[in-house]
């Protein structure tokens, strides 16, 4: 049996619209021919989202990740209290704006600075120009666990 043509148009002519549409057909797709899919959540158990300098992370237990740099040196503890929302492969619990009683603790690895940002700005026939860099600090760490005390978000 032979998939239906329609499913099999150009995306690019059509804009995010038709490939959200064509992404949902995919899925329907998928189901009717017998396809096994899961969930990306579900492959990855339990996770969670937290804010850190004005930016949103999702975290797991044993990951890496880079937030905007905090003060403390190498192989120290830290805890981030900011906990947006936690899965834990069951629930999902979404906090009002944190989830109370959630914290995730962390060990710093690396205190740095991003690679080289060159910005360049100029203005056409005025003979204008200026050139300057820019190196974001940052911090890499180790998520070590992720608490929930909670039973609902807040």
């Amino acid at each position: 049996m032979k998939p239906p043509p329609a499913l099999f148009f150009p995306l690019r002519f059509f804009g995010p619209a038709a490939t959200k549409l064509f992404l949902d057909f995919s899925a329907l797709f998928d189901y009717y021919y017998g396809f096994e899919f899961t969930r990306k959540d579900e492959e990855m158990g339990m996770y969670a989202i937290i804010k850190s300098g004005g930016k949103q992370y999702r975290i797991m237990e044993g990951s890496r990740v880079r937030i905007e740099k905090v003060p403390g040196n190498a192989d120290e503890h830290i805890s981030l209290g900011d906990v947006l929302a936690v899965n834990d492969g069951e629930r999902m619990l979404v906090g009002n704006p944190y989830v109370t009683g959630a914290s995730a603790t962390g060990k710093i690895v690396a205190q740095g600075r991003a690679r080289k940002v060159t910005v360049f700005k100029y203005k056409r026939r005025k003979d204008t120009k200026k050139k300057k860099g820019h190196r974001q600090a940052y911090t890499e760490l180790v998520i070590e666990k992720i608490e929930v005390e909670a039973t609902h978000g807040a």
